[in-house]
């Protein structure tokens, strides 16, 4: 990799989410923390992994507005429990401890932050001198994939994950990445409720996309607005489905807006170096912060795999775990 320094984008809710359900119930004074000792052990893990220099991580901040023009957005996701919830608050409590970036905005999902963060990034060509990495366990944001930005999916429990690159990609869904925002319009998200265009189902999306590709292979595919009368033309064309030209324009559109990220003019701006974390990881607040929760496994990892040095005062001194 070079001399490339590596950019970590955290999707914090969908990681504390993971963790809670492949962590068993821990609870310190009747409190449970098991969410937050999953997620605190994936963060650890991704550092070490990919030799992480810049840090943000986002969150999810009341409703993204989806769910006013589709009122079944994420409707059968089932409810969060009490024993997550209390989790919620114990995870800013963290970023508090430890001085860690974490970005949000009010009315937007972490999805739009982390794609305005890459997007803004592309733009003053920070890729092109970095490595980024957005850590999720969501799929929709494998559509930001490009030239240095890497999506790492995590999988089973919370040492499980899938790196993907533009090759990864490739060889998973059989076509450019650029396409992967159609393939989702097509086939739907059932984690999100969101209905794909029926008697298409992944098969026969990735078939199609294979065969438009080569309209478009001379420049980059973008579905948007504009294109969408040419979509439902090659859509009705190659396949005998039984909706009209109309209501299937209506139903691309509406996944469309469903499911594209989205970019917010105003998030709050933020200096690239405001992230930096290399030599300030695991730090006062960060230790401070695993001792008042009691999570002596993690000390004893920290102590065992950083040089936990701290200077203070100018002095050099050994950061005491116990």
């Amino acid at each position: 990799m070079g001399n490339f320094k590596k950019i970590a984008i955290i999707d914090v809710f969908s990681l504390l989410y993971r963790a809670f359900f492949a962590i068993p119930l821990l609870t310190v004074n009747n409190i449970p923390v098991n969410a937050i000792y999953g997620f605190i052990r994936i963060l650890l893990k991704m550092y070490k992994e990919f030799n992480i220099d810049y840090l943000v991580s986002c969150v999810d901040k009341g409703r993204s507005g989806r769910n006013i023009f589709y009122q079944e957005y994420k409707s059968k996701r089932p409810p969060s429990t009490d024993l997550f919830k209390q989790q919620i608050p114990i995870v800013y409590e963290f970023y508090k401890f430890s001085n860690l970036k974490l970005i949000y905005k009010e009315g937007f999902e972490a999805d739009d932050v982390i794609n305005t963060i890459i997007h803004k990034f592309v733009n003053q060509k920070i890729n092109e001198t970095n490595f980024i990495f957005v850590i999720t366990g969501d799929t929709d944001l494998l559509q930001l994939i490009n030239k240095n930005v890497f999506v790492i999916i995590l999988k089973k429990g919370i040492s499980d994950y899938v790196l993907f690159d533009k090759q990864k990609f490739y060889k998973e869904y059989e076509f450019d990445s650029n396409y992967y925002l159609l393939y989702k319009i097509l086939v739907g998200d059932s984690s999100d409720n969101v209905k794909g265009i029926a008697g298409i189902g992944p098969k026969k999306a990735k078939n199609f996309i294979k065969n438009i590709s080569n309209y478009f292979s001379e420049k980059k595919f973008e579905f948007n607005e504009e294109n969408l009368n040419l979509i439902s033309s090659y859509l009705l064309d190659f396949f005998k489905l039984s909706i009209d030209s109309e209501k299937l324009k209506e139903t691309l559109k509406l996944n469309y807006n469903l499911l594209k990220l989205k970019f917010i003019n105003d998030l709050q701006e933020f200096n690239l170096e405001e992230l930096y974390i290399k030599d300030n990881f695991i730090n006062n607040g960060f230790i401070d912060f695993l001792k008042k929760y009691n999570f002596k496994s993690i000390l004893q990892e920290v102590q065992n795999d950083f040089n936990i040095n701290y200077s203070k005062n100018n002095e050099k001194k050994q950061l005491k775990l116990f």
